[in-house]
Formats: structure tokens, sequence, C-alpha cells
């Protein structure tokens, strides 16, 4: 079921066609969810993705992960696929003698995994975190595939 809302074209502040009721929600959540509820972003709005820079000896990744550490991160290489976790948590210490009327804990979790376009030495993978960017090298297999050879029958 889908529902069109047009405006009146010769106002200045026209709102957007919207078709079904699924992007008006969404049209209204990207719009006040940010100032209102930040935790109800969409994951894509607030941490950026993965950068994959296919090279030809090897392939970098990098990811900015702001706020964390590097033992709070986790990378896996199995078979064609990369996957990154991170795992962020803060605790605040109690005091005996202090008098709380707010405390704030934060949890952050992270977890992205995507398909490499080329086979890599697993084995070989080096990573770094420096300035809340994770940078991972892949080295490229580049051992050769079998060529494919036609040969005509006589």
């Amino acid at each position: 079921m889908g529902m069109l809302i047009k405006s009146n074209k010769s106002e200045k502040n026209t709102l957007p066609t919207l078709n079904g009721l699924d992007d008006i929600f969404n049209h209204l959540m990207n719009h006040f969810s940010s100032a209102l509820m930040p935790e109800l972003m969409p994951a894509a709005m607030t941490v950026p993705g993965m950068e994959l820079d296919v090279q030809d000896k090897q392939i970098v990744a990098k990811l900015p992960l702001p706020g964390y550490t590097s033992e709070e991160m986790d990378i896996e290489v199995v078979g064609d696929y990369l996957t990154v976790r991170a795992h962020h948590k803060t605790n605040v210490a109690d005091k005996e003698e202090a008098r709380y009327l707010r405390r704030e804990r934060s949890f952050a979790c992270y977890e992205e995994s995507v398909k490499l376009p080329v086979h890599v030495l697993a084995d070989q993978t080096k990573a770094d975190y420096v300035d809340g960017v994770l940078t991972i090298t892949l080295p490229r297999d580049l051992v050769e595939k079998p060529a494919l050879h036609t040969v005509k029958v006589q």
C-alpha cells in the first residue's frame, strides 16, 4: 500500500514526496532522532564504514574507531572474509565517601565483516591502531591461478 504526499509548489518550504508509511517514518526518524535521541540513530550514521584499498601486492583496510584501545579489538581473517570487532566499556570507580546524584557508564560495541575481493595470506596480516584509526594490511596471495587453455578437437 503506497501513499503519496505532495505540497503546494508555490510555498518555499515544501515537504518531500513520500511513498508509503515506511518512508514517512524513516523521514521523521532521520530528521528528529539525532537531536532528541542519539541512541536511535541508524548505525550507518554513527560509525563510518570500513575503507578498502586494493593494491597490487596488498589490501589496506582503514576503519575509524575513536575511543577504543588496541586491547579492545579483535580482528579475524577467515577465508575471504575480514571481521573486525571492538568492545568498549567504561565504569566509574566507587568512592565510599561520595554521594552520587548521577553516575554514568558507557558501553559500545562494533562489528563489521567484509568479503575481500581477492585471496589474501591471512597468517601475514598486520594491524596498527594510531590516533583512533585502525589500519589492517593484508598481503595478497600472488599465486597465479591455472590459466584456461582451449584445445581444438581434430
